[in-house]
C-alpha cells in the first residue's frame, strides 16, 4: 500500500479517503498511523462531533482547539447521512468539487456493496481489495 501511495504522490494523483466513520475520528486515525501525509482529502460522516459535558470531552475539545489533532490532510468533506456509502452521492460530490470525471476516477475498496457498487453506478473504475 505504501508503495502505491508513494507512486501516486510522485505522479501528482489526488488521493481522497472515503469512509462512513466520523470525519474527525478518521482524520485522527490517519494521523496516528502516520498515513495522513499520503492523503489530499478525506470524506467522512459529519456527525459524532466532540462530545460535551465531561472532563474528557473538555480535554479533547481543548486539544482540538490548540491544533493537537490536526493532520496534513488539506481538505475534508463532511458527509450527511444520505451521502454515506452505499450511496454514490458522496463520490459524486467529491468528483464535482475536484472537477474530475468518472473516467479519471478510481475507487479502491474492501466492500463490494459499500465501495465498489456505488462507484460503478457512476461509471467510475472500481477495484475490489478483497
Amino acid at each position: 500500500m505504501l508503495e502505491t501511495l508513494e507512486w501516486a504522490q510522485r505522479e501528482g494523483v489526488t488521493v481522497v479517503g472515503a469512509t462512513n466513520a466520523p470525519a474527525f475520528h478518521a482524520s485522527r486515525r490517519l494521523g496516528h498511523l502516520r498515513l495522513d501525509r499520503w492523503f489530499d482529502g478525506l470524506a467522512g460522516w459529519e456527525g459524532h462531533r466532540i462530545p460535551h459535558g465531561s472532563a474528557i470531552a473538555d480535554e479533547i475539545r481543548q486539544k482540538a482547539e490548540q491544533g493537537k489533532y490536526n493532520t496534513r490532510i488539506s481538505r475534508v468533506w463532511p458527509l450527511r447521512a444520505a451521502e454515506l456509502k452505499p450511496s454514490s452521492a458522496g463520490y459524486q460530490r467529491i468528483m464535482q468539487d475536484l472537477g474530475t470525471a468518472p473516467e479519471w476516477t478510481y475507487v479502491i475498496g474492501d466492500s463490494l456493496n459499500k465501495d465498489v457498487k456505488p462507484a460503478l453506478e457512476l461509471g467510475i473504475t472500481a477495484i475490489w481489495a478483497k
